[in-house]
């Protein structure tokens, strides 16, 4: 026996891992997914919970922390003595496991819960909300592009009879994948750039772990150097990279290839920003090309709130089989063709996903826009 084990049968830790099927399924990273020797250490430390018809953990809050949905955008507070309930998995979904679980925690806790579920579990959460009668309270999005619904059930009552009040969410981050209201056509503008694209330097591969096969690559009109080729947003590289480059100073700026490109410029001044940061051309290859479900969370700039960069994408070569998807705060999956002549904003911060199954290379014109008033009204 292993020393991982704890001291429990290979056997019994298979057996409480099949448990968490139904968890596991929506699970995005090897962090969450519940495995063998994940098992074997709740189990051990004795905040495993099995019932007939659902298995979770519940361990007891020691020192009040926010919840985030991301960022510094809070949803909600865990206080001292309450209990979070995670990793939760019905095992069947009949009215006794309902049942079974409201009970075990009305029985067993005599204070505040909080209950943490998947967004794309609509069983569960139609029971946690229908059947149970759970508050929930938002949705907190992780760097794996995960989305986890915090659900509250109160104990505690005010004088008033009031239960807990949360944090209002502003209406800013309710937006995931939006076709723009643009004032006028631009399909003048649209043809005159895919004239030129072929005319471009070779484009740089992008160094996101999500880039499938090496498929997705840019090349820049303005960035954090003169160079085209230099498609780096500083803020999102690790430790090891920064150190590497802490000498170096990088400003935003354009690169040499943004005069050939009048018709960008023209594309700029109606997205009514008063500031612009980087504008580059995004290819994703033909055939195979694919960005893996992410978020864009390294980066803390984006968003939609005011000075926050808003991300637009103009379609410039583009065919019918590429899908863009997104995933909002509730885990509905938005899949979109975007045509050219279009205008799209995407909230980066939200689960996204990219693919070209198509005989064309999909070439988008990106550009990140210091987000205010005017801007958000072409959503």
């Amino acid at each position: 026996m292993k020393t991982w084990q704890k001291g429990i049968d290979l056997d019994t830790l298979l057996a409480h891992t099949k448990r968490f099927e139904n968890y596991n399924k929506f699970s995005c990273s090897p962090f969450s997914e519940m495995k063998k020797n994940d098992i074997a250490k709740l189990l051990d430390e004795g905040s495993l919970v099995n019932l007939k018809g659902s298995s979770f953990t519940a361990q007891e809050c020691k020192v009040r922390s926010p919840i985030y949905m991301y960022q510094k955008i809070p949803i909600g507070y865990r206080e001292p003595g309450d209990i979070k309930i995670d990793k939760f998995a019905f095992t069947d979904f009949s009215l006794q496991s309902q049942q079974e679980f409201y009970d075990h925690i009305i029985r067993n806790f005599n204070t505040d819960v909080w209950i943490c579920s998947w967004a794309e579990d609509t069983a569960t959460n139609d029971i946690f909300d229908t059947q149970l009668g759970l508050q929930k309270v938002g949705t907190k999005v992780t760097t794996f592009g995960e989305l986890i619904v915090y659900w509250f059930l109160p104990y505690s009552k005010d004088m008033f009879g009031e239960s807990r009040k949360h944090p209002k969410v502003p209406d800013t981050e309710y937006h995931n994948l939006v076709k723009l209201k643009l004032p006028t056509d631009i399909s003048h503008l649209i043809s005159a750039i895919q004239e030129k694209i072929s005319k471009l330097p070779v484009f740089t591969n992008h160094y996101s772990n999500y880039n499938k096969r090496k498929s997705w690559s840019a090349v820049s009109l303005r960035g954090y150097s003169a160079e085209p080729e230099f498609i780096t947003d500083p803020a999102e590289m690790n430790k090891k990279w920064k150190e590497e480059n802490k000498d170096v100073l990088f400003e935003m700026q354009d690169t040499y290839l943004y005069d050939d490109f009048p018709e960008v410029r023209e594309l700029v001044k109606m997205l009514k920003a008063e500031e612009i940061h980087r504008v580059r051309f995004m290819k994703l290859n033909a055939g195979d090309g694919e960005l893996d479900r992410h978020t864009d969370l390294v980066d803390p700039k984006g968003g939609l709130a005011d000075g926050k960069l808003m991300r637009i994408h103009f379609p410039i070569i583009t065919n019918d089989k590429v899908l863009f998807e997104s995933w909002d705060l509730t885990g509905h999956k938005q899949c979109v063709n975007m045509r050219v002549n279009e205008a799209w904003m995407l909230d980066t911060r939200k689960p996204h996903r990219a693919v070209n199954e198509g005989t064309e290379d999909r070439v988008h014109l990106v550009i990140d826009i210091v987000s205010n008033e005017r801007s958000r009204t072409l959503l």
